[in-house]
């Protein structure tokens, strides 16, 4: 009797070993996945307290070291380039277009083709902190921080194949900062995270960006401000921000039709309130030109906010090749010449000329630091990463 339970467990334990394995095709989580570690940053950590944080705990702060990386637009072979909906259609009608309108074209296609080259993980990805919830990088001035309704290549994308989080990769997005607009992004690797880390962006809830750049000219008449001017998307060139200060809140002026299309819904909104803040610190001289250094702080998040604003005070952010002079939105962010004198001390034409010419950079616009609470600890922590302009 014994042999045969013998027996019988063994053949039991037989079967079940020729029984079909599931293997589940999810990613290891991210404590289980150390690679990123060769895409680290070299950063200063401190732990201090301090008032503003109104918690207990120690806020944690993370500094990289500034990031060396040629900011200078690459002019790129577009002869080849997959064109995007509205490009083809301005491709297809370059005989009625004026000779501003199709440089604006040329340089619309070449950001695309900016915009679709593909990225180097060792090059475009560097992290300055990363745990099983968040991953907060330094993005450089040139790459794509979303995939976009395009999906090109971009950080996210980088991050993703980094870490391995459980969600899907559009679940991951924070929040995002221009193509060409270089500096600190947080991306959740959870729900829980992504769901959180939405909360606090959208109510403020310590949440801070700090942002650095160089302007045309020289602000000399203050050394701090606020540039309190409500936005909405410009309806001569969309889908570029305006100011919006005309009786009701609606622009005016002609539209070409060329190229609203699928904009028109946006066009419609009515316009948004936007806060920036700046703050002058230092007064330099660039290639000869004068240039002024500033801290910017938008209390609001609209598209394109900081650009506008600065664009709107006579001061537009160097290499701007949207709101600066001669680019593709329009001019001093679509105020009317009675309403410039609103704002004395702007930089000249001819001086934003000089420095067009002059300077061969992209975008001087960089976010420098960010505040924020730990989805899941809520502990405050401090991201910093200096400019390299």
């Amino acid at each position: 009797m014994l042999t045969f339970l013998v027996l019988l467990l063994a053949a039991k334990s037989l079967s079940l070993s020729l029984l079909p394995v599931y293997v589940s095709p999810v990613r290891p989580r991210v404590s289980l996945f150390p690679s990123f570690s060769e895409y680290m940053l070299e950063r200063d950590i401190k732990i201090f307290n301090a008032a503003w944080s109104h918690s207990n705990t120690p806020i944690q702060q993370y500094a990289a070291k500034i990031i060396d990386e040629d900011r200078r637009r690459p002019k790129i072979d577009i002869t080849n380039q997959t064109l995007s909906k509205s490009s083809r259609y301005l491709s297809q009608h370059q005989d009625e277009l004026s000779k501003e309108e199709r440089e604006r074209l040329e340089s619309k296609i070449q950001a695309e083709a900016r915009a679709s080259r593909k990225l180097d993980p060792k090059k475009h990805l560097r992290i300055i902190y990363a745990d099983s919830d968040i991953c907060v990088v330094y993005k450089p001035s040139g790459v794509l921080c979303v995939p976009g309704p395009r999906r090109n290549p971009s950080v996210a994308n980088l991050v993703y194949d980094a870490m391995r989080p459980f969600i899907d990769i559009d679940q991951t997005v924070v929040h995002r900062i221009d193509m060409d607009t270089s500096g600190i992004v947080v991306f959740a690797l959870t729900e829980v995270a992504l769901k959180q880390l939405h909360a606090d962006f959208r109510d403020r809830v310590e949440v801070q960006k700090t942002y650095h750049a160089l302007l045309c000219g020289h602000i000399s008449s203050v050394g701090e401000g606020e540039i309190d001017l409500p936005l909405e998307r410009d309806p001569i060139r969309p889908p570029f921000m305006r100011v919006a200060l005309e009786e009701g809140g609606r622009p005016t002026g002609e539209n070409n039709n060329k190229i609203v299309g699928s904009f028109q819904k946006e066009i419609n909104k009515a316009p948004k309130p936007s806060l920036t803040t700046f703050r002058v610190l230092s007064r330099e001289v660039l290639e000869g030109e004068p240039v002024t250094r500033v801290e910017l702080k938008p209390y609001t998040g609209r598209t394109h906010q900081l650009r506008v604003h600065c664009a709107a005070i006579g001061h537009p952010i160097v290499g701007d090749d949207i709101y600066g002079l001669g680019g593709e939105g329009s001019l001093d962010a679509g105020l009317r010449l009675s309403q410039i004198d609103l704002f004395a001390d702007r930089a000249p034409i001819e001086l934003q000329q000089r420095i067009i010419d002059k300077i061969d950079k992209n975008l001087c616009l960089h976010a420098a630091q960010l505040n924020i609470r730990h989805p899941i600890s809520r502990a405050p922590m401090v991201f910093k990463v200096n400019p390299n302009f």
